[in-house]
């Protein structure tokens, strides 16, 4: 990025401008490195609309948590060529700093989705619940609280118990492994290594040194005679702790700059940004052929796919795609008047988290008040020497598993604590 020059007012009024001019110039390329333009892969959109798109063995439909990893991996064989298309385009500079990853909900950086309102929940919320999902590179990768939490391992075995194949916790496992890299040596070296590994692309690790705040909550839950977890993705799960999150060196990880960054100059993986996928196209026989897709708001074009097209736009995205196309429950298409291709149970398993907020007020805690430019100095430490309160997303790393019911070692609660 050409940074500005910022001359002295007049040469007589000594070093003092010089010394101001060098801070901000400072202040402007460390701004630029947090998200320079040559991390991303560049948009192959522009001559697509000039030429027309060529024909791909392979195209992936969203460039985010799934996506970008799918497109790394099917770019590795140099015979096959990819098409990645992402309706959005790449993180802003907020997305790469901790303390600012709520800033890009309501943006042009998320859907802005909100769920049907209902009259048993967020009763209080006038337009319903607000549904954040990522609209970039590396999708809600890029835009979530960064928590690396897995689950445990009864879960995956459920899943596999009910025809998943392979969904099981010892074959899942190794795939974790293959993508974590562990900054953390107390987490990564426990149980000899076992759980985690060092040396994957996504990188994991702490936020930065804790505040008095989580000293607290872990004091508060040790009364009550749970443990201290060093580790919530291992064999243990009830207790309280510290979460991991995707960071390297205080920035965000998100899976668009761990696989996306290295294959961005493979020549046989051609990315499409502001491609807002439509609809898939079928050929006399049903067979998937390709997809309609909006490109840039400008122009509505198709592209074709000699093997697959996989549809990898997270879990709202994915099944309105396939509805739109045909591919749903017969019932709720026929109501739409989408023309039927396949009767199948699409969408019909969404879910997400039952969220019960509980508001407490602490008091005759002496914390000492913030200075007047506490938020100077928080972008300054952050900008030139990667430090301070914006390295972190608050006391949102404090994390409890809980059993109401019994005392079984798998939780069916969890605590997360925020702080206004």
């Amino acid at each position: 990025m050409d940074l500005p020059m910022i001359p002295c007012a007049n040469s007589s009024v000594g070093t003092t401008n010089q010394l101001i001019g060098l801070l901000f110039q400072a202040i402007l390329t460390a701004q630029c490195n947090l998200s320079p333009p040559d991390l991303w892969p560049q948009d192959y959109g522009p001559r697509a609309l000039k030429r027309g798109f060529e024909e791909y063995d392979f195209v992936i439909v969203g460039a985010g948590s799934a996506g970008s990893v799918v497109a790394n991996r099917l770019s590795e064989n140099p015979n096959w060529k990819i098409l990645l298309l992402e309706a959005g385009a790449d993180p802003p500079i907020e997305a790469e700093i901790p303390a600012l990853s709520g800033t890009l909900q309501m943006t042009k950086y998320d859907w802005n989705y909100y769920v049907e309102k209902s009259d048993k929940a967020s009763l209080s919320l006038p337009k319903g619940c607000y549904w954040p999902r990522g609209k970039m590179l590396g999708g809600s990768s890029s835009h979530n609280a960064m928590s690396y939490i897995r689950g445990n391992q009864r879960d995956y075995d459920h899943w596999e118990d009910l025809g998943n194949e392979r969904w099981s916790w010892k074959e899942v496992l190794e795939y974790f492994k293959k993508f974590e890299g562990n900054k953390n040596d107390e987490v990564a070296d426990l149980y000899g290594g076992k759980f985690h590994n060092k040396n994957g692309p996504i990188t994991v690790e702490f936020f930065s040194p804790s505040d008095l705040w989580k000293v607290m909550f872990f004091e508060a839950a040790k009364e009550l005679g749970y443990e201290y977890l060093v580790d919530f993705n291992a064999k243990d799960h009830i207790g309280f702790g510290l979460m991991q999150k995707t960071v390297c060196n205080n920035r965000r990880m998100s899976t668009a700059k761990a696989f996306l960054f290295p294959a961005k100059n493979r020549s046989n993986l051609h990315v499409v940004k502001n491609a807002h996928v439509l609809n898939l196209e079928f050929d006399d026989k049903n067979k998937v052929t390709g997809v309609k897709i909006n490109l840039a708001n400008k122009k509505n074009l198709f592209v074709e796919a000699r093997k697959e097209v996989i549809m990898s736009a997270g879990s709202i995205n994915t099944p309105q795609i396939l509805m739109l196309s045909g591919i749903g429950p017969k019932y709720h298409l026929q109501e739409q008047g989408i023309p039927l291709i396949k009767d199948a149970a699409v969408g019909l398993n969404l879910q997400d988290h039952i969220n019960i907020p509980i508001f407490l007020k602490i008091t005759n805690f002496n914390e000492p008040p913030l200075p007047k430019d506490a938020a100077g100095r928080a972008i300054f430490s952050y900008l030139l020497e990667n430090s301070g309160p914006l390295t972190s997303n608050g006391i949102a790393d404090v994390l409890g598993f809980v059993n109401t019911n019994n005392d079984s070692p798998f939780p069916d609660t969890e605590y997360l604590h925020c702080i206004k």
